[in-house]
């Protein structure tokens, strides 16, 4: 069984092409985190609310085994999953250029936009932005829904303060296995802060590495995903 968690900005729809490569092999779940893909936000917004609620949706679902794949903003919650893990249900962790578990360092003017609610040409530009490859138009209209969709409550606490929250006091709680991918040319988490900023906190974590494409991973280069999972995770 694997569970999805997106980038912020984004949404379910993203996994889709994942999904469909490691289909019918893999079980495979995609969550909407609350406030994006037009799912309501939580009342209080934290990391370790948003890691309660995704363990309350898996266990209400009856899943005792299961692979976390967290991308971005969703790895940070990865990590906060797995640390709350104490009875193991977590098998694996796959950290796909995760929001470090230090601070994300944003840019003044790249914090402006992330906490606009855009509207379509907005969006676009920020996907195209965040992508290094050309996305198919069906990619890219979903993409940019995505964008438009993510509230502003949830815009306004990760910019200021999700992505601000350290964790790295409980992160040697994480006791699965770990696997980090990067890309080096990722425009919005920068391969030296995957080395440096990540990998340093985690034990028995490998890295996993690609390079020309951008921070957009689940449809750039859903094919290295799928690989990766296929070789490494245990099918469920």
């Amino acid at each position: 069984m694997l569970i999805f968690l997106h980038y912020f900005g984004g949404d379910a729809n993203c996994w889709q092409w994942v999904a469909s490569m490691l289909s019918p092999a893999f079980t495979c779940i995609a969550f909407n985190l609350p406030g994006c893909g037009g799912a309501l936000p939580l009342k209080v917004l934290t990391v370790e609310n948003y890691a309660a609620f995704i363990q309350a949706q898996v266990d209400g679902m009856g899943i005792d085994k299961y692979s976390i794949i967290g991308h971005s903003m969703g790895g940070k919650i990865a990590m906060q999953i797995a640390v709350n893990d104490i009875s193991n249900k977590v098998k694996q962790l796959l950290l796909i250029a995760p929001s470090p578990p230090n601070t994300e360092s944003i840019k003044p003017a790249d914090k402006r936009k992330l906490l606009q609610v855009p509207d379509e040409a907005l969006g676009m530009a920020t996907v195209k932005k965040l992508a290094k490859i050309s996305l198919s138009v069906q990619q890219l209209n979903i993409a940019v829904l995505a964008q438009i969709n993510t509230t502003k409550a949830v815009r306004e606490w990760w910019v200021n303060k999700g992505s601000q929250r350290p964790v790295l006091n409980v992160l040697a709680g994480i006791t699965c296995p770990v696997i980090v991918m990067a890309s080096e040319n990722d425009p919005a988490i920068a391969f030296a802060t995957i080395k440096n900023g990540v990998l340093p906190y985690l034990q028995n974590a490998h890295l996993k590495t690609i390079k020309n494409i951008g921070h957009l991973y689940p449809m750039e280069a859903p094919e290295w995903i799928a690989e990766i999972i296929e070789a490494t995770f245990n099918q469920a």
